[in-house]
């Protein structure tokens, strides 16, 4: 079966829009602490501290709360590379169903195992949760399509896409930011369970992985 590269598509407007946000928020939060010892995040990432105290807009900011310049960075291309493809294929409005699914459902499991944990001071925060659903999403619609732009040697979408989950457990199990990381996997895990269903709702039937794809 003939492989392909991920392509480069052209950045979409939607995609503009949440990288614009997110480098933009990211910048100035490090102005703030750097010179005001403030923090932005502190208010847009999600803790169960911060919806106590009536910030309830955190379970849909929280991917717009940068935590590092590498995860910001690789996140945003992620957004842009396969996001832009994904909306390309599935039309705006069903891009932008899949992306608050996908940040809800992080937002939900994180919040449910915080609930269970004793004064856990792990917020969830950043695009990961969302870009890795959207490689699950390109994965079970481009399977054998190859990854280079981020590998030395490439490798198929499903073999990356089975690689962020293993290092998501990984951290989730044995890392001291296992909330955080078992947060994203709840975002993928939202994510393909709404296109389960949109697909079942469309076909009649559980279809072929191409017919997660969604496409109008």
């Amino acid at each position: 079966m003939q492989q392909t590269h991920i392509r480069t598509p052209p950045l979409t407007k939607t995609n503009k829009i949440v990288i614009i946000i997110a480098a933009s928020i990211f910048v100035l939060d490090n102005i703030l602490m750097k010179f005001g010892g403030a923090s932005l995040s502190r208010f847009i990432s999600l803790n169960m501290g911060g919806l106590f105290s009536g910030y309830l807009w955190q379970i849909v900011t929280y991917p717009f709360a940068g935590s590092g310049l590498f995860e910001v960075l690789f996140n945003c291309l992620l957004v842009w590379f396969i996001g832009s493809e994904m909306e390309q294929i599935w039309g705006t409005k069903k891009y932008l169903q899949f992306f608050v699914i996908s940040t809800l459902g992080g937002g939900l499991l994180y919040l449910l195992l915080s609930a269970t944990v004793s004064h856990s001071m792990v917020s969830l925060a950043g695009l990961m949760g969302v870009a890795n659903a959207l490689c699950m999403a390109y994965a079970l619609i481009f399977p054998n399509n190859l990854f280079s732009f981020m590998f030395i040697f490439p490798v198929k979408a499903w073999v990356f896409c089975l690689f962020i989950v293993g290092i998501q457990l990984f951290q989730g199990l044995f890392s001291s930011m296992g909330l955080y990381s078992l947060g994203h996997l709840g975002a993928m895990a939202a994510g393909y369970l709404f296109l389960l269903i949109i697909s079942k709702a469309k076909a009649g039937k559980l279809g072929s992985s191409r017919k997660l794809g969604l496409a109008e």
